[in-house]
Formats: C-alpha cells, sequence, structure tokens
C-alpha cells in the first residue's frame, strides 16, 4: 500500500514549514529577495569531523547556488506566514 503525499496549503507558518521539513520537503519564503533559495534537512548519514558524528541540521541554498548547512531563523522568518513548498520544477538546481 503506498504511503499517501501530505498535502500543505499555498502559504503557512514557521510551524508547518518546520512540519514540512521534517517530511522531507523543501520550504522556501516568498519575502527572501534571492531567487531558487530554500531549506532543506540535511541528514548526518554516516558523516564525522574531526573524528565526531554529525548531526542532522537544516540547510540552506543560497542564491548563489551554495548549500549552507546550519540555517538559523531570523525573527522575522519565525513569525512570517509566507512559507511555501518549494517546487523545484519552478527553481532548476543548477550544479556546477
Amino acid at each position: 500500500m503506498k504511503e499517501e503525499e501530505k498535502v500543505y496549503p499555498e502559504s503557512f507558518d514557521f510551524g508547518v514549514a518546520i512540519s514540512a521539513l521534517k517530511d522531507r520537503q523543501r520550504v522556501t519564503r516568498t519575502g527572501w529577495n534571492g531567487k531558487g533559495m530554500f531549506l532543506v534537512i540535511i541528514r548526518a548519514g554516516n558523516a564525522m569531523f574531526l573524528g565526531f558524528d554529525m548531526q542532522d541540521c537544516i540547510g540552506m541554498k543560497t542564491a548563489q547556488g551554495k548549500m549552507q548547512p546550519g540555517w538559523l531563523a531570523s525573527q522575522n522568518d519565525m513569525l512570517a506566514e509566507d512559507w511555501q513548498i518549494f517546487k523545484e520544477e519552478e527553481q532548476p538546481i543548477v550544479r556546477s
């Protein structure tokens, strides 16, 4: 039996954005100036750094096409209600 895909509203608050990230979705804000920016949970997997196990973190795909791990929300981000599911077909990811 195939698991049903969760449906998200067109626009939502930060709490729903966090839930969507946990559901392996990419989220973005209409209020962000950069094109193609989104957040995603970066899973640690088997990664280590300096002998220490890594932990999952929220990463941001920046307007410059880089992935920035360890994104932190601003007060404005946490209070915003313009969060949306990022639609990759609208903003393709460019790999260099």
